[in-house]
């Protein structure tokens, strides 16, 4: 599964790869490149703000891109 995030972090490759890799174990490549992304015929997985094709989407609301450990509301 290709997934998609304008900027892999530390925080985004643990998450995925806990959730999809180790749970499910499915094989997981990360890209920020949204032409390469959206070129890819693979599954497709994205964490951004708005879905860019027909893929499944995460919304994103920034907080596996954070730094530091910051108060959050639940």
């Amino acid at each position: 599964m290709l997934i998609y995030s304008h900027s892999i972090t530390n925080r985004v490759r643990y998450i995925f790869n806990v959730m999809l890799g180790d749970m499910l174990e499915l094989k997981l490549e990360f890209t920020s490149d949204k032409d390469e992304f959206t070129a890819s015929e693979e599954p497709k997985l994205s964490y951004t703000h708005a879905k860019l094709g027909d893929e499944i989407h995460f919304r994103s609301i920034g907080l596996l891109h954070e730094k530091g450990v910051q108060d959050q509301n639940i």
